[in-house]
């Protein structure tokens, strides 16, 4: 979605496209989330979702595999690994891990 504070998207052009010379100019965003993309590289990972209000259940999971992408946006998330895994993140910043994330335990 065009108001979402953090995209991804995936792009096909043919040979011979030009993409127009351009810049983003800089200018002042206000930003409540921490997003995240990952990128699978290799391996298999379970993506558990939570509600943050009641993070003992978890609502809904996927399983990710080698060259799967997810855009994890909003609400709890945890992760099983299932087979030795090599993946690229991508977050929103700044980002201060003690302040920017709440753990909890099983």
């Amino acid at each position: 979605k065009n108001k979402d504070s953090f995209q991804i998207g995936y792009i096909n052009y043919p040979k011979g496209h030009e993409i127009l010379k351009h810049y983003h100019p800089r200018r002042k965003k206000i930003i409540y989330d921490n997003n995240e993309a990952l990128f699978i590289k290799k391996g298999k990972i379970r993506i558990n979702f939570f509600d943050p209000k009641n993070m003992k259940k978890s609502f809904c999971s996927k399983i990710l595999n080698k060259n799967d992408i997810i855009l994890i946006l909003y609400g709890g998330h945890g992760f099983d690994v299932i087979n030795n895994v090599e993946m690229l993140e991508i977050k929103q910043g700044p980002y201060y891990p003690k302040s920017n994330k709440i753990k909890f335990i099983k």
